[in-house]
């Protein structure tokens, strides 16, 4: 039996580098072989193996990265794939797919990254969900309230 999860998550959040490594360690411990794919503003499609050679790229105005997809596993069926979104400006998303004959590994795996995902949640991620044509308004709004009573 192959078990499929899939999860999607509309906040911001901030990876850092010993993140990123911490999480590319513990796919290529559960799955091999580990492929990492970037896409660029300029359109540009940047593949390696390495998460080194992502984090030493010189992510530059005209040709910054906006997608990180992690995919992992080497079978259609056992395996899957992370991305990291940030073409928008306003909201990102995060989602990941896990693959697997092995229900509970396959559980297990999608644990670990979805607490990952929530340990990289900045504190204003609940604002990302609203659209900024609603927040801004908002801030204004409460910023004078104080100031009228």
């Amino acid at each position: 039996m192959e078990i499929k999860i899939t999860r999607e998550k509309k906040y911001s959040i901030i990876v850092n580098e010993e993140e990123l490594n911490s999480l590319i360690g513990f796919l290529d411990s559960q799955y091999t072989p580990i492929e990492i794919v970037t896409k660029c503003n300029d359109g540009s499609t940047l593949t390696t193996s390495k998460i080194e050679e992502i984090i030493n790229f010189e992510n530059s105005r005209f040709r910054k990265i906006e997608v990180i997809e992690i995919s992992f596993g080497k079978s259609y069926s056992q395996g899957g794939n992370v991305e990291f979104n940030g073409k928008y400006h306003f909201l990102e998303t995060c989602n990941f797919t896990v693959k697997d004959n092995d229900d509970a590994k396959a559980l297990k795996v999608s644990k670990e990254i979805e607490a990952r995902f929530e340990e990289c949640k900045t504190w204003y991620s609940f604002l990302t969900k609203f659209p900024p044509s609603l927040v801004i308004p908002l801030i204004y709004f409460l910023y004078w309230i104080p100031r009228l009573c």
